[in-house]
């Protein structure tokens, strides 16, 4: 039961999920038919030929769960129920004046769902033409049938409608079940192959690719547009972690990474993506935030504020240190292309460096 329930939740394959979900509803429902048909008197045969089934479905999850056979043990269910089984209880059951036939209908549901493709066809067709046959042959030899009389023929459609039901609501509401967790986890691996394509692993923050596709978009737009990629509120603030092969030559490469992600974050905080904000990681030891601003002085203060934060980090495993950045900021209102905004805005980057570090240049 364990290894079933197991199978049940990690198993990626919603067939698989199907095959045993219709294993487990089929052998409760032919349990409660097994007791409906006894207490309605059936005969010894009836009860035998769905102990039958019952033992042979615990068989095929057995064998399944071990040596993982769910697609033999597919064609098995479908081809030994449909074509065997079934036709035989029909007959031995009271034929046409049964309920049979509404469990023929949902063993031929049941096909299609377990099958694909070719066997699917195959399959049906194969099942409907003996199903066919076995009621033909039934109307042809009346003697050898016993029908049951009205009053038992209602009772036995009443229950075999309740069993039936119950089997297809299950099963459908399994499946669904099944369907809709296999979506989750797939909605959720896209989502997550789609952030490792556009984010940098280490810090969190998009990547270079990301970044130029964003400005792309921004100089794409024309100046005064009032939607968010406009240039007329952009500015791009470039920073530089201050001596970082210093801090990864001192206290090595784990600490410097966690200087890069608590860093990181940082910036990811004064970068809300819902005003048109963006931080990434150009490379290294290297911060592009696209930042919005009323004006030059704006954007000069946000950036300031950022660098203080910075500067005021306590590190836990080195207290007595202090980790600062420089930075340069432009305007992408002064550039009528990226390339060149690019270029001076790292210019000013290596001017503050030059001139002290930890200072934002303008």
């Amino acid at each position: 039961m364990d290894q079933l329930r197991k199978c049940l939740k990690e198993s990626n394959n919603v067939k698989i999920k199907t095959y045993y979900i219709t294993l487990i509803v089929a052998w409760f429902s032919t349990l409660l038919s097994m007791v409906a048909d006894y207490l309605q008197g059936f005969s010894a045969r009836v009860l035998i030929l769905l102990a039958v089934g019952m033992v042979i479905m615990l068989l095929l999850m057995i064998f399944s769960l071990k040596y993982h056979i769910e697609n033999i043990g597919s064609h098995i269910l479908v081809y030994l129920f449909n074509v065997v089984l079934f036709p035989e209880l029909f007959l031995q059951s009271g034929g046409v004046s049964s309920g049979m036939v509404l469990i023929f209908i949902v063993s031929l549901a049941v096909t299609a769902v377990l099958l694909e493709g070719k066997f699917r066809v195959i399959a049906y067709l194969i099942s409907i033409v003996m199903m066919e046959y076995t009621i033909i042959y039934s109307y042809r030899a009346q003697d050898k049938i016993t029908l049951l009389s009205y009053k038992d023929s209602v009772v036995d459609y009443v229950i075999t409608l309740l069993v039936v039901s119950v089997t297809v609501v299950c099963i459908m509401t399994a499946i669904l079940r099944a369907y809709d967790e296999e979506k989750e986890k797939t909605d959720e691996l896209n989502k997550r192959l789609t952030e490792l394509s556009v984010k940098d692993e280490l810090s969190g923050l998009y990547n270079r690719r990301e970044l130029f596709r964003r400005l792309d978009v921004i100089y794409d737009c024309a100046v005064g547009s009032k939607v968010p990629s406009s240039r007329q509120d952009c500015y791009i603030a470039m920073f530089d972690i201050d001596n970082f092969k210093s801090i990864n030559d001192t206290y090595g490469h784990q600490f410097g990474d966690e200087v890069l992600s608590t860093i990181a974050h940082v910036l990811m905080e004064h970068a809300p993506e819902k005003e048109g904000e963006l931080a990434a990681r150009y490379g290294g030891e290297e911060f592009v935030n696209i930042i919005r601003a009323k004006d030059q002085e704006h954007a000069l203060e946000r950036v300031e504020e950022i660098r203080k934060e910075i500067e005021d980090l306590k590190w836990e495993e080195v207290p007595d240190l202090t980790v600062t950045i420089s930075g340069g900021l432009a305007s992408c209102e002064k550039y009528e292309e990226l390339r060149m905004a690019m270029h001076d805005v790292d210019a000013l980057l290596y001017k503050a460096k030059h001139e002290g570090k930890n200072r934002i240049q303008a």
